[in-house]
């Protein structure tokens, strides 16, 4: 039996159909109608979200990281690392707000937290640093790790170069190869 092949559009409408089943099943409102009145869903996050990227993927003098920084912290109320991680980098870029690493920091600690391997590795390399509170070279290997083996190679980077400098890490020249 031959598999049809799915369009790039088809595989995102199953994809959403998906999202919504999930939001459906973990009692989420699906639609904006059935939400209560002031209350977002989850589907405006990820919308409120998508918003901010696209704001800041415009390029010269059109681009407001100002008006980013706003539909991240909107999206950011509800619990999406994504969201939480690029709230971090409006802190940190002092984007639409003061630049402030140490409430960067708190934020790529929430993402990390969430799972999202770029923070994890922002968090580590904050860690590393001093910005997120006393500097902690050992923590910072271990999220540098976790973010390693969720995928992110300029993690596994990190964590190559600490275990060559002996940072948080007993020094060993093989593991950094």
């Amino acid at each position: 039996m031959r598999r049809r092949r799915l369009s790039y559009a088809g595989t995102m409408r199953r994809f959403h159909l998906i999202i919504l089943m999930a939001a459906a099943i973990l009692g989420g409102a699906t639609r904006q109608a059935d939400a209560e009145p002031g209350v977002s869903t989850m589907t405006s996050a990820a919308e409120s979200l998508r918003a901010g990227e696209r704001l800041l993927r415009v390029q010269g003098p059109a681009r407001d990281t100002s008006a980013a920084c706003e539909r991240f912290d909107e999206a950011s109320r509800e619990r999406l690392p994504q969201a939480w991680f690029r709230v971090g980098q409006c802190h940190a870029q002092g984007w639409g707000r003061p630049a402030d690493k140490v409430q960067a920091a708190d934020w790529y600690r929430r993402a990390a937290e969430g799972g999202l391997a770029v923070a994890q590795t922002a968090y580590a390399l904050a860690m590393q640093r001093g910005d997120a509170t006393a500097r902690d070279p050992r923590a910072a290997a271990i999220w540098f790790g976790r973010a390693a083996l969720a995928g992110d190679s300029n993690a596994a980077l990190a964590l190559a170069r600490a275990y060559e400098a002996g940072l948080g890490v007993e020094r060993e020249t093989v593991r950094a190869a």
